[in-house]
């Protein structure tokens, strides 16, 4: 009996290999057949390893995934390409780089148009391959900081010869010659030596020197910049700055990858960070060229999902799902891998939806909200209305929803998903009826509230001279605006011909609006000469506190001590100043009109318009208990969902 046992192990376990040795000889093969005329080329490097089992395994991975991997071309881009890297050679400052930036699409106009896609499996060449996995094995056998790593582990964090979508360049020679002197110090501290922290960090120290600006070179694209482009950068989003960090880490032995969240779940974007995979075997996040291995990014930010970019194919991916289903675009990769767990202690949701529409759904998703729509963050097959979405980040409101029509569509009333991950559905109460009382339409972010404390310290000067000589000084700004307009009393008696505001220290001068007063009514200075003290920031203008537009704001060259002023032509009088600081627009203003929806179980419904009269807005006889949104029909493209509890909006 034990030896029949034996026997049906061995069988079976001869069956498995064959199968399993079957089945890899068939992906391969159907990836060599997909290659066309370019099959001579990748059986090259197949044959090139048949002495060597591991990177023949290497060759095999590589050729195996590629199918599904691909770049983009056309003649407009091409232009792109050369004059942003003109720009970024020739190190034009910050301000003036921004300007040369944005007036490129004007010129060429959208990136994405006429885009080609090249396939690698029917483009790359054998040389190229062979280089590649020639340099990624010296880097994990002869180098000091990959050694760690299994072979699987190797294939995602060193082997890969692309990060993105980019086009295929050689990049290994040209960065390891660039940066790998760099920290090669490092080889002869004997407690440092093998570390693959201390050799990122060292490295990212040297990414830091080149700046960290963000703005996007090509907003709205698709396309991921080249590294023949990204090595010269002046700015660039998150997404570049990772990439590019990742080309030159793994070109010097480091394993390096990248994760990204698809959607904020509380403001817009999406952001990618790297991760390093350190000698114990975790992973930590770090962003190339601005913070450190092991050192806080965004660590406060609450995240719905977090997946990582591999160059493997994923088998659940939605993707691999997907069948001829069209799907949102978020989530239409084969080569993402949700590792939401690593991040976070998230929440399962599971719920019974029903399909409105004519064809059952296969598919439903969680979206959150990006300012102006529901995108989708994670899937869930659609199982006779059931659905489980796993691992869900806390303290968001989220959205089922159907994808249909290229766009994301209400399954349910919006689900609020608490810091302590009780679930609710937020059901308009049609009984209970709220009044709502509303003074913004977005939330306080302390990154915009901060320009608000620059101004406290600063006061207004008066003076017969242009040079302010025997000037008259008021009394200073004492407490900080919160982004709204303020006033100051003017305690100067007499009239003076040239006023001016003198900015406190580090404060750069920033300032949106000055009005002045006279004899209770607003000052006209729309022919009068603006002065300063010549210390401009290139991208402000003279005109900006005088122009009565809340967005534009003047900014100093000098971060302390600067100011800005005006000439009226003959002395006045000034009773009154009113100022406004740097700002985001979004409190309510009066003269705008409004409108506000609260959200039901098939969309957002509206309460009407309203024109305001003053910084808050009234809506009365308001559904309670509902998710609501508040848009500035006349201006304004930040708006922010939000619940009313307490007399108080709550944003989400």
């Amino acid at each position: 009996m034990q030896n029949k046992t034996k026997i049906f192990l061995i069988l079976t376990l001869i069956f498995i290999f064959v199968f399993i040795s079957c089945k890899d000889k068939d992906s391969v093969n159907i990836a060599l057949d997909y290659a066309s005329t370019n099959r001579t080329e990748l059986i090259k490097v197949l044959s090139h390893y048949e002495g060597d089992s591991l990177k023949y395994k290497a060759a095999r991975f590589l050729i195996d995934n590629m199918i599904h991997h691909y770049s983009f071309t056309s003649e407009r881009l091409r232009k792109y390409y050369k004059i942003i890297d003109s720009i970024n050679v020739r190190k034009t400052d910050y301000d003036r780089c921004l300007i040369l930036y944005d007036s490129i699409r004007e010129e060429l106009g959208h990136p994405d148009g006429g885009l080609m896609k090249i396939e690698d499996i029917k483009y790359i060449k054998a040389d190229y391959l062979i280089q590649n996995i020639d340099h990624a094995f010296r880097m994990w056998k002869e180098g000091y900081w990959a050694s760690h790593l299994s072979f699987d582990e190797f294939c995602e964090y060193l082997l890969p010869y692309r990060v993105g979508s980019e086009n295929i360049e050689e990049w290994r020679h040209e960065l390891e010659n660039k940066y790998l002197e760099t920290i090669e110090w490092i080889k002869s501290r004997d407690d440092m030596r093998n570390s693959s922290y201390w050799a990122a960090l060292y490295l990212n120290d040297q990414l830091k020197k080149r700046g960290f600006h963000l703005h996007e070179a090509l907003p709205g694209s698709s396309v991921d910049l080249p590294m023949t482009v990204l090595r010269n950068m002046q700015m660039g989003s998150c997404k570049d700055y990772v990439r590019y960090a990742t080309y030159v880490m793994r070109a010097c032995g480091i394993p390096v990858g990248v994760d990204f969240t698809p959607q904020w779940p509380f403001r817009s974007h999406s952001h990618y960070w790297n991760i390093l995979l350190e000698n114990r075997g975790k992973n930590k996040p770090f962003v190339g060229g601005e913070s450190n291995p092991g050192y806080p990014n965004k660590d406060d930010y609450k995240m719905a999902k977090v997946y990582r970019c591999t160059f493997g194919y994923q088998e659940q991916s939605l993707y691999a799902q997907k069948g001829n289903d069209t799907i949102p675009q978020t989530l239409d990769s084969p080569f993402i891998k949700d590792v939401s767990d690593e991040y976070m202690k998230g929440v399962d949701i599971s719920l019974k939806l029903k399909s409105t529409g004519k064809k059952k759904p296969r598919f439903a998703y969680l979206s959150v909200f990006d300012n102006q729509y529901w995108i989708a963050v994670t899937w869930s097959k659609f199982n006779n209305g059931n659905v489980l979405f796993s691992c869900m980040g806390k303290d968001i409101v989220y959205l089922p929803s159907f994808y249909e029509h290229n766009e994301m569509l209400p399954a349910t009333y919006p689900l609020q998903v608490k810091a302590n991950g009780t679930q609710t559905f937020l059901i308009p109460d049609m009984e209970n009826l709220d009044t709502l009382i509303l003074k913004r339409k977005f939330p306080v972010f302390n990154g915009v509230l901060r320009y608000s404390e620059r101004l406290k310290g600063g006061y207004f000067e008066a003076s017969n001279s242009p040079l302010f000589h025997h000037s008259v000084r008021s009394d200073k700004i004492r407490r900080v605006p919160q982004m709204c307009w303020d006033s100051l009393s003017v305690s100067i008696k007499d009239a003076y011909r040239y006023w001016r505001y003198v900015s406190p220290e580090k404060s750069y001068c920033n300032i949106a609006e000055i009005e002045f007063f006279s004899s209770g009514k607003l000052l006209n200075v729309s022919n009068c000469k603006i002065l300063n003290d010549g210390k401009m920031a290139s991208k402000s203008q003279l005109n900006t506190p005088f122009d009565r537009d809340p967005l534009t704001y003047y900014e100093s060259s000098e971060p302390s001590s600067s100011w800005i002023g005006i000439d009226f032509g003959s002395p006045v009088a000034i009773e009154q100043i009113k100022y406004l600081p740097r700002n985001d627009d979004n409190n309510i203003i009066a003269g705008h009109l409004y409108e506000l929806f609260y959200f039901g179980k098939n969309g957002p419904c509206s309460l009407g318009q309203k024109v305001a009269t003053g910084d808050v807005l009234t809506y009365d006889s308001v559904p309670s208990k509902a998710l609501y949104l508040l848009k500035d029909l006349t201006r304004g493209k930040e708006e922010r969902i939000f619940t009313y509890e307490g007399g108080e909006q709550i944003w989400w």
